[in-house]
């Protein structure tokens, strides 16, 4: 048995349901490089498949056809690649992830479409000095490109809904992305 835990707008009550059996299978594909002349890279792909095997039953009539439908918030494509730089004290990587369009509800009726986010990390470790020793200077840029786009989880877990057209629908509730944010940090040891 699986639980998802779903929000009902016009309730304002968020439950743990028992949506029944269900299975997910999938493939995860990694590859690495050492460093060549500074630069290395790093790529991901991973293929998931989820399925319901039963409909959800909230009553004698009420039914919601979930049999045979993927579980909501499980994208079926996630890659990853990155690529790094060091030389002596300098360091940058430039990453890329790609999430794939996910369904927002138990009956697959409703689905956010995939995206792809790019972050840029630079840094430079000083040389130690008689009052510092580990100093670091680092910049950040993450989603280097400002790209839109939906989530449904809210970092304690996925809300959604269970059907969001027929009997008993709700709107999902979806989270806006974070936009560009940069920062900038320095650190060292005394």
């Amino acid at each position: 048995d699986r639980l998802a835990r779903s929000y009902n707008p016009e309730t304002a009550i968020t439950i743990d349901t028992n949506v029944g059996d269900a299975t997910t299978r999938g493939v995860e594909l990694e590859v690495g490089s050492k460093p060549l002349r500074g630069f290395s890279a790093y790529a991901s792909l991973a293929y998931t498949k989820s399925k319901i095997k039963s409909n959800l039953q909230f009553g004698a009539s009420d039914i919601r056809p979930t049999a045979g439908k993927e579980f909501p918030d499980v994208p079926n494509w996630l890659a990853g690649a990155s690529i790094q730089y060091a030389s002596g004290a300098f360091y940058a990587t430039l990453q890329a992830k790609y999430t794939g369009k996910r369904f927002s509800t138990l009956t697959n009726d409703d689905q956010v479409g995939g995206y792809t986010t790019a972050d840029l990390n630079l840094g430079y470790r000083f040389p130690p000095s008689f009052f510092m020793k580990n100093a670091i200077i680092r910049m950040s840029v993450s989603n280097l490109f400002d790209k839109d786009y939906l989530a449904l989880n809210a970092g304690s877990g996925s809300l959604f809904t269970v059907n969001a057209t027929g009997t008993g629908a709700s709107s999902p509730n979806f989270y806006v992305g974070a936009p560009r944010f940069a920062s900038l940090s320095f650190a060292t040891e005394f």
